[in-house]
């Protein structure tokens, strides 16, 4: 058992040292899944340095003991992402959307320019989430032997949504996770967002379970 905060440098750091001493540099880690996330309720701050600082820092310090052939990376996000950005100015929305030019300099500078601005409105989980497909898309592009995707679980009921009047059991979570991290790499592709039905999906609007699969132009 090997214990992180995410949301801590020197936490996510020690465990990689750690991982390294017992198995190795390279080679001995076959998929991460990034499940960590706090959401509603809180600042856009608190939310991003999570959701998608924390996915960072885990990449950062455990992509390179992927195999490099046949890694994958999955990070779990939300359905939340994808209203968030339907929501925005039509012009803000390709930003977010699959075909963004988006740099992380740029990504960070928006989370820095959001935080200023926005402070517990209800979109900060929202927020963090269409991030994090930005930043799935960036790290696909950086790492192009790997599959690396995201997804969302669908409405869950967990400690996070307790009380929202999710009703779905949390095993019914683990599909869309499962289908990135297993399943055949030609149907999975990489640099992709996948719905709870395990169906590539948009980001920039919500697609529901039984809908017509997402086509990029």
């Amino acid at each position: 058992l090997m214990v992180m905060d995410v949301s801590d440098d020197a936490s996510v750091s020690s465990a990689a040292a750690s991982f390294s001493t017992k198995f190795g540099a390279t080679g001995s880690l076959h998929g991460i899944v990034n499940n960590a996330a706090i959401g509603f309720g809180l600042t856009v701050a608190l939310c991003v340095n999570t959701n998608l600082y924390g996915v960072k820092r885990v990449c950062d310090s455990f992509t390179p003991f992927l195999v490099q052939d046949s890694g994958r990376v999955v990070n779990v996000a939300s359905a939340s992402g994808p209203m968030f950005v339907a929501k925005l100015r039509s012009e803000d929305q390709p930003f977010f959307d699959i075909a963004t030019k988006a740099t992380w300099n740029d990504l960070k500078a928006m989370c820095d320019k959001y935080s200023s601005k926005t402070a517990n409105d209800g979109d900060s989980y929202g927020f963090s989430k269409a991030c994090l497909n930005v930043y799935t898309i960036q790290l696909a592009a950086s790492f192009p032997n790997l599959l690396i995707n995201s997804c969302t679980p669908g409405f869950i009921d967990t400690d996070m949504t307790r009380g929202m009047g999710a009703t779905t059991p949390a095993s019914e979570g683990t599909k869309s996770v499962i289908h990135c991290m297993f399943g055949r790499a030609e149907e999975v592709g990489t640099g992709r967002y996948f719905g709870s039905d395990c169906i590539r999906s948009p980001l920039n609007r919500y697609r529901g379970p039984g809908d017509p699969a997402y086509e990029p132009n």
